[in-house]
């Protein structure tokens, strides 16, 4: 005997509810993820994670990359805790024909994430000015010392001193990180630089001290020379 179909509709939205309401009262899976180095571009003010690895990027001039040391997820959302802009980094930074200038933003990571015993440097940034050819790799190699394992960056100016991408369970990722404090690079352009060794000299030039001495020599040369004659 066919069941009214009013009845088998009552019957499949009750199971539907039920299946819902199981799912939604089950506990989230624990997710398990990686500790490593994550690379990142910003694009119209917004980070996003690199879709290549670093040597397979070309950056362009006048951008910014990023990297920071995390605990993360296969999809990485972790980008560096800053919102400094290339200007910020690279400000008056000039570059010769045929090379380019990127900002690089390093950031170390939290204490809580560190590996045992090991406190994070502080999160810092430098300008590369490298050539026009030259990939996301070689730009970071270009501000820091990197130890590559396996194509891997695996540590950034020493830190983390041993591992490389380890394994992490039960990942727990912090929603909405603040920004922090970035180490910016002192930048000065060259008639800065002339300005304050002039003010560390009192003000004196000393090429021109040294003509002005010349000129007197050569006057006391002269009259030497005329009264030799005389």
């Amino acid at each position: 005997m066919a069941l009214p179909a009013r009845l088998i509709t009552v019957v499949l939205t009750t199971l539907a509810a039920l299946a819902a309401a199981v799912a939604t009262s089950a506990p989230a899976q624990a997710e398990d993820g990686f500790k490593y180095w994550g690379y990142y571009q910003l694009t119209g003010g917004q980070w996003t994670a690199a879709k290549k690895g670093a040597d397979s990027l070309t950056p362009e001039d006048g951008t910014v990359e990023g990297w920071h040391y995390a605990v993360t997820t296969t999809k990485p959302d972790r980008p560096p805790r800053t919102d400094a802009t290339f200007q910020d980094i690279c400000a008056d930074t000039t570059a010769e024909q045929g090379q380019k200038r990127v900002a690089v933003a390093i950031d170390y990571g939290t204490a809580a994430e560190a590996d045992g015993g090991e406190t994070p440097p502080q999160p810092e940034a430098a300008c590369a000015v490298v050539p026009d050819d030259a990939n996301g790799q070689q730009v970071l190699e270009s501000v820091a010392q990197v130890r590559v394992e396996g194509g891997l960056s695996c540590a950034v100016n020493g830190y983390p001193a041993t591992g490389c991408g380890d394994p992490v369970s039960d990942v727990q990722i912090p929603q909405n990180e603040p920004a922090v404090d970035f180490a910016l690079p002192a930048e000065a352009s060259g008639s800065e630089q002339q300005q304050s060794a002039a003010a560390d000299d009192g003000g004196v030039s000393w090429p021109l001290l040294g003509a002005g001495a010349l000129v007197v020599l050569l006057a006391a040369g002269a009259v030497t020379l005329a009264r030799r004659r005389s």
